[in-house]
């Protein structure tokens, strides 16, 4: 992104939009490695308690915004990567501000357990454990994590 361009209401490329999210992290007080992955349009940090960052909503976010509210728009992003060092409060009134239902379907925690998986991390199928939920296998779909686990498949 140029010098003049800061001036213009023109949006950033992806490219130069993640590298201006990932200068204001690092501003923010991140100390950790930040890689840019193109290919996910995400941002991933390297280190003991990394943090990752899918950019596509936040892109979308800041091209819409009026130029007048786009630094808002950073900053909020920039806030969220930060939220994985924050504990959660102890208290219902202390956490009850950030709250906000969402309905999300099955195969969203499914697709991010598998992620996890094959990225080499934990996987978060302990949701669908937690709640005594068959996986999802059971609807007929090839289920991988069965298979790397060694589990019987559910048909």
């Amino acid at each position: 992104m140029g010098f003049f361009d800061r001036f213009s209401s023109k949006p950033p490329s992806k490219d130069d939009f993640a590298k201006l999210v990932m200068d204001r992290i690092h501003q923010a007080g991140e100390k950790n490695k930040i890689v840019y992955e193109p290919e996910e349009f995400r941002l991933r940090g390297e280190g003991k308690q990394t943090a990752a960052l899918y950019l596509a909503n936040a892109y979308q976010e800041y091209c819409t915004a009026p130029d007048d509210v786009r630094e808002k728009v950073l900053k909020h992003w920039v806030r969220n990567w930060f939220s994985v060092l924050k504990e959660a409060p102890e208290e219902f009134e202390d956490a009850k501000h950030d709250l906000m239902p969402v309905a999300r379907s099955r195969w969203h925690f499914e697709s991010t357990a598998l992620q996890g998986e094959v990225e080499g991390g934990v996987p978060t199928s302990w949701l669908c454990r937690s709640a005594k939920l068959p996986p999802l296998c059971s609807a007929k779909l090839p289920c991988y994590l069965e298979r790397r686990r060694g589990l019987p498949s559910s048909k």
